[in-house]
This record gives C-alpha cells, structure tokens and sequence, in this order.
C-alpha cells in the first residue's frame, strides 16, 4: 500500500510539472501576438513586458516552491552560495572541455545552433537579450526545467541525470527545427556540454533544497555567455 501511494504521489508530481510545462508553452503561443511596428525600442520593450508577464504567471504557480526556497537561503546563504559556487565551476569546466573536443577535434569551427541563434537575436533585440539571459531565463527555466519535478525523485544522483538530460535536450533541439536532422546530427553532441551544466544545477538544487541558488549560477553563467556574445561585437567595432 505503501508503494502504491509513493508511485500515485510521483506520478502527480510528474502529471503537474507536464501541465506547467504545456502552461508555459500555451502561453507562449497566446502572448506571441505582438504589435507590428518598425521601431526596435519599442520590440525590445514588447518583448521584456511579455516575459515580465511569463515571469509573474511562473511565479505564482510555483510560490510554495519559492517560499520554501527562501527559507532555506536565509538559513545558510554562505553555505547556499559556497555549494552552488562549488558545483557550478564543477559543470562550467566539464561544458569547457566537451565544447573544446566537440569545436576543434570532432567539427572544427562548428557551434552549436542555440549559440548561433542566441547571438543573431541578439544582434536584433540587444535590449530584450540581455533581460532574457540575465533575469528571464534563470527564473523561468529553473522553475519549470528544475524544480517542478524535483519531488519525485529521491535519490540526488537520478534526479541529477535527468536535470542535465532535459536541459541539454531543451537546448540542442532548436537544431532540429531549423534543419532536417539527417543534415545536422552532429548537434546532437552538444547534448554533453549542455547536460553536464544542467546535471550540476540539478546536483545544486537537490542538494540545497533551494531553487534561489540554481538561479544565481544560471545567471552568472549567462552573464559570460552574454560576455562572449558582445566581446566580438565590441572588438569588431
């Protein structure tokens, strides 16, 4: 009996966090009406309001898990930081080294689509990136990627596993809407250098109990992602 109550509890853990994750991409599609206009402020600015609106609706599904988040913070914050500091370095140099064989010794000079995609939007809307990579993105990502089925797991190093899998999927199959994937399977390796940053969040976020530190390297992370999208673009002129 009391396996069978376990298994309904995951399965309404994972049935939940299916729904938000069908939520946020319903909402998307229902805020992806936009004003047409010429002016690149004003898409910019129309484009930091929707995700200002995505960030709320997020937030408030997800409250309990950011109240409880907070608690925990407030508990330890050096603690918090340290680990998430720790862990965070662990997965940045593990996406170093897999990026490195991936770029130069397997596919010389290729990157990886959602990098390629990230700075052509940028070179459109630099305003509404930097929102995104900085606030929007750590938020909303962490929540619905990280949190919302954390509870069905158990054991740190399954819920790990599957952190770094759905978070390297999410970023690697871009690819695919692009391009056939007969034409662009070498994208599929970028799946390692995603995964193993998104295994050490997951790792980050089972381990602390709090979704705040998740957000913190997830923005500091994204902060030298930005940092390698403008440096080109500030030493070209």
């Amino acid at each position: 009996m009391e396996r069978i109550n376990l298994f309904k509890q995951k399965s309404l853990i994972i049935l939940k966090s299916i729904v938000i994750f069908l939520f946020y991409i319903i909402l998307q599609l229902l805020l992806n009406k936009r004003i047409k206009t010429n002016s690149m402020l004003f898409l910019n600015i129309q484009e930091i309001i929707v995700g200002i609106i995505i960030m709320l609706i997020i937030g408030a599904l997800m409250k309990d898990t950011l109240k409880e988040s907070l608690k925990n913070f407030k508990k330890n914050k050096k603690e918090n930081i340290k680990i998430a500091l720790k862990f965070w370095l662990i997965g940045f140099l593990a996406m170093i080294i897999a990026n490195f064989f991936i770029n130069y010794i397997f596919f010389k000079g290729q990157l990886a689509t959602n990098e390629i995609q990230n700075r052509e939007i940028f070179n459109k809307l630099p305003i509404y990136c930097t929102f995104a990579f900085l606030i929007y993105s750590p938020f909303v990502e962490e929540l619905i990627f990280r949190a919302t089925y954390k509870k069905a797991f158990k054991n740190i190093y399954i819920y790990t596993i599957v952190s770094g899998l759905i978070f390297g999927l999410l970023h690697i199959i871009s690819a695919f809407s692009i391009n056939d994937i007969s034409t662009n399977w070498s994208q599929i390796l970028y799946i390692f250098p995603y995964g193993f940053m998104g295994a050490m969040f997951g790792y980050i976020y089972f381990k602390t109990n709090c979704i705040f530190n998740t957000m913190i390297v997830h923005f500091l992370h994204n902060c030298i992602a930005l940092a390698t999208i403008l440096f080109p673009l500030i030493i070209g002129g």
